[in-house]
């Protein structure tokens, strides 16, 4: 089953927009992308600087925008992307970095986002008990 084409399974991706916002740790996010990548910088023992770098990531407009801002890299190309970059920068003068034990955390927190998504989300619920044992790709 797949999830990119025409006739595959948005609701599958980390950049869908559900009905309603996903509920995860007590905050309101608009796609599960947001929510991952925000908490790459909101955790415990977090500095004040990296839970506000969270809540941009949280609040920016689209998924894409989320992944861009946690990645923490200067780019160039469409204003929009330029537009990031100021946030970027004082993020990196700030000493907000990702999270020490993100590499051994990223997976459980995932399942953890993509649990509420298909706990809160009807839609994206019905969709995944529909697939059966169809492999998702």
């Amino acid at each position: 089953l797949r999830f990119y084409t025409d006739k595959g399974c948005p609701e599958f991706s980390n950049y869908y927009v559900t009905s309603s916002a996903i509920v995860y740790k007590g905050r309101q996010y608009a796609t599960s992308e947001h929510a991952f990548q925000a908490a790459k910088f909101e955790y415990e023992g977090a500095t004040r600087a990296s839970r506000e770098y969270a809540e941009s990531i949280r609040v920016s407009s689209t998924p894409n925008k989320a992944r861009i801002l946690a990645c923490q890299k200067i780019g160039g190309g469409y204003k929009w992307r330029t537009d990031l970059n100021k946030d970027i920068e004082k993020s990196i003068q700030s000493g907000v970095t990702l999270r020490p034990d993100w590499n051994q955390v990223r997976e459980d927190i995932m399942k953890e986002i993509l649990l509420c998504k298909f706990q809160q989300d009807k839609k994206c619920r019905d969709i995944l008990l529909a697939s059966g044992s169809r492999q998702l790709s």
